[in-house]
């Protein structure tokens, strides 16, 4: 309730309409995806919420978020992530990958995991130098880095743009994100022409990791990226770039 008016929200919690005590639409608006006003009704400032959990301040077109300022026009916070890396994504400045999809309104997904059984050394030996498991993108830029003398937060970091940079080739070589993701799913094979590999495979069944590696890395099954594949094994759900593990 809105003094006198009465708001309403989408089922992401993002508000959406407002009627007067007649009936009547007072204010209406939609955003893009990256939470920027795209059509508005009404006066702006009537209700200046966004995105769940932003307000936004009319003077600057920021979104204020607790800690930090989001911009709409580049869909990036404005500053660095106060508890850095701990924040289990390597880019700094970055909102959520997929506003479409990483809501959970009743806090049923927290909990639930995603595994990855492997037998890679140099896999192994990142995941416990950094926490991540990389894609063999960002794995060999990683090391690359490293050797060079780059700081360790900076080559993750450089890392990621790198396991970018593979995604959007192997995806332009494939024709498309699906046809991608069937040849990565194909284990042991070479994904030849295209760049090193973007993505990496995890299954939301515990029990076939031991088909993989004897050592299991857990995610959260937010990260995960993309949609189940029909008669996948480890190769069911994909994990883009890296990951935060436990």
């Amino acid at each position: 309730m809105l003094y006198g008016n009465i708001g309403l929200s989408n089922k992401f919690r993002i508000a959406i309409q407002a009627y007067d005590a007649r009936g009547n639409i007072v204010w209406e608006c939609e955003l893009d995806i990256y939470g920027k006003v795209r059509n508005l009704h009404g006066e702006k400032t009537f209700i200046p919420f966004r995105f769940s959990g932003q307000y936004e301040d009319i003077e600057t077109g920021l979104y204020y978020n607790r800690f930090r300022y989001y911009s709409p026009d580049t869909g990036t916070y404005i500053s660095k992530d106060p508890i850095g890396l701990l924040g289990n994504n390597p880019n700094l400045y970055a909102y959520v990958p997929d506003v479409n999809s990483w809501v959970d309104v009743f806090g049923l997904d927290c909990g639930k995991k995603i595994y990855r059984g492997t037998d890679n050394g140099l896999e192994k030996a990142i995941a416990e130098e950094t926490g991540y498991i990389m894609s063999d993108a960002a794995k060999k830029y990683y090391m690359e880095a490293m050797y060079s003398g780059m700081s360790k937060n900076k080559a993750i970091s450089n890392a990621l743009e790198a396991s970018k940079k593979a995604h959007k080739t192997n995806i332009e070589y494939f024709g498309s994100l699906e046809n991608y993701m069937k040849a990565h799913s194909l284990k042991g094979t070479e994904i030849g022409g295209a760049a090193e590999r973007s993505l990496i495979s995890f299954t939301t069944d515990p029990s076939v990791t031991s088909r993989f590696g004897s050592d299991v890395f857990k995610a959260s099954k937010s990260d995960i990226f993309s949609k189940t594949l029909v008669g996948g094994s480890e190769s069911e759900v994909f994990v883009a770039h890296m990951v935060k593990v436990f």
